[in-house]
């Protein structure tokens, strides 16, 4: 919610009554009221798509907001309700100022967050690398201690066939004794 830029529900959902928090509230929230001097009415400002319903078929729809629609309905809201047009303009920019300073704001926070994400990032390699080799150590040294095993084993099976040999060998000797 603290990086949310565009709202394109116009901040309706998920409240179910007027007033309610709205968690959505954006920095783009599909409109804003504009103070607007010299009337009882504020200036409404549509800063993208306002969404409707199709008359006919009742499917959700929405129109393109342009700057002249912004500006037919700034100069609407001098014509019918008398405001201030100068005063009016001047708190509409310093609006739009203001989400310049919060947009720049929140840029910088994603920066921040994509930053520290590169490092945990790096971190998390890293440390992946050293598992990897240490784990790469354990297995080779249970493979010297299974190699080690083996030969053991395997020097074993010689000895033990060589004394079969010999003592296959040795009724043959006795018997040319006897001769």
């Amino acid at each position: 919610m603290d990086t949310l830029l565009l709202n394109d529900d116009f901040g309706s959902y998920p409240t179910t009554f007027p007033g309610e928090f709205n968690p959505e509230r954006t920095l783009f929230d599909g409109s804003n009221i504009i103070d607007a001097p010299g009337s009882f009415t504020p200036a409404p400002i549509y800063w993208y798509n306002i969404p409707v319903s199709n008359p006919t078929t009742g499917d959700p729809e929405a129109y393109p907001v342009d700057q002249t629609y912004v500006l037919q309905s700034i100069e609407n809201n001098v014509v019918r309700f008398g405001s201030v047009r100068k005063e009016l303009y001047s708190n509409l920019l310093a609006s739009i100022d203001e989400k310049i300073q919060k947009l720049t704001s929140k840029m910088a926070y994603v920066g921040t967050v994509q930053k520290s994400l590169e490092i945990y990032d790096e971190n998390n390699n890293k440390m992946i690398d050293i598992a990897t080799s240490g784990i790469g150590r354990l297995v080779d040294a249970d493979m010297e201690t299974t190699a080690s095993k083996l030969r053991a084993l395997q020097t074993q099976q010689q000895l033990a066939i060589q004394s079969l040999a010999i003592a296959n060998t040795a009724p043959g000797n006795l018997m040319q004794l006897f001769q």
